[in-house]
Formats: structure tokens, C-alpha cells, sequence
């Protein structure tokens, strides 16, 4: 790997991932508020990342992770997010480039409307949300000042193994309580394994790629498809109390609207890589495999 990399929010979910699969020899780790070792605090509302590029030269590549991502937050505050999520984050975009620097901006799913799944690179944005009117705001920024910067819209994320902090793992805690899961049966989306993702972003940079990709799994699923996937994985091992109770998306109180069916595909990114991405299934076969074995070697 002749590469190296800045990652800019490096303490979040794929930050993390991806530092650990670096490691330090390869790339500079900054956070925000979560601190990190090894990491470089910043602030990208009040600080320049010029002064830390300043004394980091040869990087080749900045990772922009970054920003709010709840939707209700953006919803709640338009104005003070879109400090972060867009003005700050154009700042990072413009003091990379100064350094000759490709950005990687992580974008997302959220900015289509939700009404036709199977989206690609080609379809236009429509967002419905402010996270994804935000988010758009970026991708056209970069189309029309950086033509070498690389943009990604990831999906759901999960993670194959036990202890990962996400939505199958949220799941996991409650089929081992018994609990009752409310679950939407129309939200439809592509997830893909962290792993991969991480993966995909590293090759995409080895190979000096440009552009637009959907970085994303390549089968789209249901929220309630994928639940029911969960559990037929997790009553191989042993049973649970746990009803399913199936509702739209809709029924959850929020802000705005939100997009239904924003399944992407993937075919450009799998193409340009080479890459095989896991099926939900294999997902969640792994993820309760690596529950159930957890469980054992704690006993042990």
C-alpha cells in the first residue's frame, strides 16, 4: 500500500474500523469529542485541518467522516448543523485539496426520496430530509470544484462480529431478553458488513478512482425481512420469547418524513473493484455465529 491516508472522524463507526485496519503507520487519526488513542483532536467548527496538515505531509488521501448524522437532530436544527455538516465540512474539502490531498467524502442513502428502490449513480438526488438536502449539498460541492475527489453513499452498516454497536446488535439484546421489536416492514434499504465497506474505500484509493460509487450490499431488504433473518439465524442456537411486531416506518414519531425504499445499487462499485460484497444472510449467519461463540468462551 503507497498510500497514506488522514481520517477525519476517526473515532465513529467506520473511522474506527478503518484506522484499526491501517493502523498508524499508514494513517493520522483525528477526533472530535470521543478521544482516541494515538488520535489528533480537532474541531472542524473551530479549528483549520491545514495546521495538522502542515505537519503531515505525503498524504495522499483524507477520509471526511465527520458531521451529524441523526436525522432528527438536522431536523430539530437546520441552521446549527448545517455549520457542521456543510460549511465546516467544506472547509476540510477546500484545506485538502490545498495539499494536493483527494478527498473521500462519505455520503448517503438519505438522498433519495424513497420512492423507487434500486437508485444508481445516475439517478438524480431528491432528498426529503435535511441530513439529506445537507449531504447533497457536499456531493455537488465536490462535482463542480474537485473532479479527483471520490464520493460514496453508504446504506445501513453492520457488523459481523459480537460487540459491534449497530442495529443487529441492538436486536441481539433483545431477543436474549425476550423483548417485544417493532419493526417496519417498508423501510427497505442495501445493508453491507463494515468490513467490506472498509475494504471498498482503501481499494478505491489504492486504484486512484474518481467519482461517484454506491458503496453499499448487494441485495436490498426489508428492516422486518432482515429482523426475521436475525432470528431464524439466532433460534439455531436457542429459542427466544421475543414477538415481532410488524409496522411502517411511518409509525415512528419524527420530524420530518422519512424516505421508504432507499435501496441503491451497487453494480459501478463492484464493477471498478472487483470486490464480492456479503449477503444480509451471510451477515447475520456470521453475526450470531460470533454472538453464540462469545458467549461460549466467556464460560470457559
Amino acid at each position: 500500500m503507497s498510500q497514506r491516508f488522514i481520517i477525519i472522524g476517526a473515532s465513529g463507526f467506520i473511522g474506527s474500523h478503518l484506522y484499526r485496519r491501517l493502523g498508524p503507520e499508514s494513517a493520522i487519526a483525528t477526533y472530535h469529542g470521543n478521544p482516541l488513542p494515538g488520535g489528533l483532536q480537532f474541531d472542524a467548527a473551530r479549528m483549520r485541518l491545514s495546521n495538522i496538515l502542515e505537519h503531515h505531509r505525503g498524504i495522499t488521501h483524507g477520509f471526511i467522516f465527520h458531521g451529524i448524522t441523526s436525522f432528527e437532530a438536522c431536523a430539530k436544527d437546520p441552521a446549527g448543523t448545517w455549520k457542521i455538516n456543510v460549511a465546516s465540512v467544506r472547509t476540510v474539502i477546500d484545506d485538502l485539496a490545498a495539499y494536493g490531498i483527494t478527498p473521500i467524502f462519505t455520503s448517503s442513502d438519505a438522498v433519495f426520496d424513497g420512492r423507487q428502490g434500486g437508485r444508481t449513480e445516475q439517478d438524480p438526488a431528491t432528498p426529503i430530509t435535511t441530513y439529506g438536502r445537507q449531504k447533497v449539498e457536499i456531493e455537488e460541492y465536490l462535482s463542480a470544484r474537485y473532479s479527483d475527489a471520490i464520493t460514496v453513499r453508504i446504506s445501513k452498516i453492520l457488523g459481523t462480529h459480537s460487540g459491534v454497536n449497530d442495529m443487529l446488535g441492538d436486536w441481539i439484546r433483545q431477543l436474549e431478553a425476550g423483548a417485544e421489536i417493532r419493526c417496519a416492514y417498508d423501510h427497505i434499504f442495501s445493508p453491507a458488513d463494515i468490513e467490506d465497506i472498509v475494504s471498498a474505500l482503501i481499494s478505491l484509493a489504492d486504484r486512484k478512482l474518481h467519482g461517484l460509487f454506491h458503496l453499499c450490499g448487494p441485495e436490498p431488504i426489508s428492516r422486518l425481512d432482515l429482523l426475521n433473518m436475525l432470528v431464524g439465524e439466532f433460534r439455531k442456537y436457542r429459542d427466544t420469547a421475543s414477538k415481532i411486531a410488524a409496522c411502517s416506518l411511518q409509525d415512528f414519531a419524527s420530524l420530518e418524513p422519512r424516505p421508504l425504499n432507499t435501496s441503491m445499487s451497487s453494480q459501478k462499485l463492484r464493477a471498478a473493484l472487483g470486490m464480492r460484497f456479503k449477503t444480509p444472510r451471510e451477515i447475520c449467519r456470521q453475526r450470531i455465529a460470533s454472538h453464540f461463540a462469545a458467549i461460549s468462551a466467556a464460560r470457559n
